[in-house]
């Protein structure tokens, strides 16, 4: 009875100090929070909070919050954030976020339901961790990302890496020739962000809907399996984004294509009027200059079953949308089993028939090559709107 009566002391005296302690925090928590993370901004940048108000877990509501970044062209909106403390030295502090606005100079996203943990495993190195799970993110009439789960090591420093999985993503955009649609399912994403970027990208299927293209093909739609994405953005003598792309067992409605295709190419920016950092590139300044040239371009795509081969190389300058520079293009195209692989490729829709014919017949009559893994190779040139084949006009 004396342990029960020393503990019933100990409980009614920790009420008594924590008590006005718990009350007074959550008087004073917010305002001192809003005005320690508003001295903490970086240059450029501004917050504005509407009504926000303590929770009964001692933690804070806000109703309205706006952060801009003028700078890099940024500015989040959020609705009804929710930060609590937690128990944990680890996981000190949870968040729940219901909507919120992420806008850039070229695009807007919603997103909804974002909740998480804020980890720290060290203080002194500034190693802190935000993990958590997003329902839903939007990109108006272009992209949706579905039941994503995300962890970002290093939010503060200068290093940071980033994991992602997402159930489905679902993108459009408007390419030149037309619409094109991607969908992706079980994707898996992982990047590192110091001065240059390394991102590396799987997913388990991937849908693309070219039937949009040119004058529209319903039966322009590939399917394909096991898919892996490298991609960089890396500053040499220009900034330069290297891709390499491979895909299995591809199929579209009239059935197997082939059993794997590999892409490879190097993304050149040029006509940079200032030297850019990776945040200033991601942002999209128009000062650090525009993506021009796409060169050491190799499409490589086999048919396993039919022992077909089929490779394609390019080097490409002035080749992207306002350019502002002559397009050229100058090019392979190597194959084996021709016919059967070109007319497997035609019944797509992906190459046009007419194309695909002066193709084929180039690549049957040209001489057979000394390689093993092709018979035939064609030559395309390609200067502003001119096309040549094997040194003469295509058309």
């Amino acid at each position: 009875m004396k342990i029960l009566r020393i503990l019933i002391y100990l409980f009614i005296t920790l009420l008594v100090i924590f008590v006005p302690i718990y009350g007074t925090a959550r008087i004073v928590l917010p305002n001192w929070l809003k005005n320690y993370v508003s001295s903490s901004l970086p240059p450029g940048a501004e917050l504005q909070i509407g009504e926000m108000e303590s929770t009964p877990n001692m933690g804070v509501s806000y109703k309205n919050l706006v952060f801009k970044n003028n700078k890099e062209n940024i500015q989040l909106n959020l609705q009804d954030l929710i930060l609590e403390p937690n128990l944990s030295i680890s996981k000190p502090a949870n968040f729940y976020i219901n909507s919120g606005i992420i806008k850039t100079k070229k695009a807007e996203f919603s997103f909804k339901n974002l909740s998480g943990n804020i980890l720290i495993s060290s203080y002194k190195d500034n190693n802190i961790s935000v993990l958590g799970n997003i329902k839903e993110i939007k990109e108006v009439d272009k992209a949706i990302f579905n039941n994503i789960e995300f962890l970002i090591n290093g939010i503060i420093n200068n290093q940071k890496k980033i994991n992602v999985r997402a159930e489905y993503v679902d993108l459009k955009f408007l390419s030149p020739n037309g619409l094109v649609r991607l969908k992706l399912n079980d994707v898996e994403a992982a990047g590192n962000i110091l001065e240059q970027l390394d991102a590396k990208i799987n997913a388990k299927n991937l849908t693309v809907d070219l039937s949009q293209i040119g004058r529209g093909n319903p039966n322009r739609i590939l399917i394909g399996e096991d898919i892996f994405l490298d991609l960089g953005l890396i500053e040499k003598e220009n900034w330069q984004m290297p891709i390499n792309f491979k895909v299995d067992k591809i199929k579209a409605k009239a059935g197997k294509i082939g059993s794997d295709l590999d892409i490879k190419g190097l993304g050149i920016w040029k006509n940079a009027s200032i030297r850019c950092d990776l945040n200033e590139m991601l942002s999209g300044n128009e000062k650090c200059g525009k993506l021009i040239d796409v060169i050491k371009i190799g499409l490589k795509f086999k048919d396993i079953d039919n022992n077909g081969n089929f490779e394609f190389l390019a080097d490409g300058y002035c080749v992207t949308p306002n350019a502002g520079c002559p397009q050229l293009i100058e090019s392979s195209i190597k194959t084996k089993n021709t016919a059967e692989i070109i007319s497997k490729t035609m019944l797509t829709g992906i190459l046009d028939p007419l194309l695909g014919g002066v193709l084929l017949g180039a690549l049957l009559s040209s001489p057979n090559t000394s390689e093993d893994s092709f018979d035939h190779k064609a030559n395309i040139k390609v200067i502003g709107n001119k096309i040549l084949l094997n040194g003469k006009p295509i058309i």
